[in-house]
């Protein structure tokens, strides 16, 4: 018998050009496979707003399978500005893992913006 040992490493590639090893994230998520106690908690399911005002605001991120071929899930949520956002963090249920952060700088006050997050798995 040939036990086979595979990890998943999470690479946040929202700025091309320049990715960004979460290796930290890929640690806790592949131990979290292993021991399913805390598998659910481990989901990225949380999207944190960092306002610049220092607050922040969690909101609950739903993924639908878009390609069970590809490996593909997006995630599409919609956002009022109505104060400045510096960032957003997808995150894990329990709020212990960071597996992207996404850009807002270039996003207006008062403004009603479409966002879409793919997960590819290699």
């Amino acid at each position: 018998m040939i036990n086979y040992i595979n990890t998943i490493n999470i690479t946040d590639r929202n700025k091309p050009s320049y990715p960004v090893n979460r290796d930290y994230a890929a640690k806790v998520f592949n131990n979290s496979i292993c021991n399913t106690l805390d598998y659910t908690d481990k989901k990225a399911t949380k999207i944190r707003y960092t306002y610049h005002d220092e607050t922040t605001e969690d909101f609950t991120l739903n993924w639908n399978i878009i390609s069970l071929e590809d490996n593909l899930c997006r995630a599409t949520l919609t956002v009022s500005v109505s104060k400045l956002i510096d960032y957003m963090t997808i995150m894990s249920a329990d709020g212990t893992i960071t597996y992207a952060v996404l850009d807002t700088s270039s996003m207006e006050v008062g403004k009603d913006y479409s966002i879409t997050q793919d997960v590819h798995i290699d």
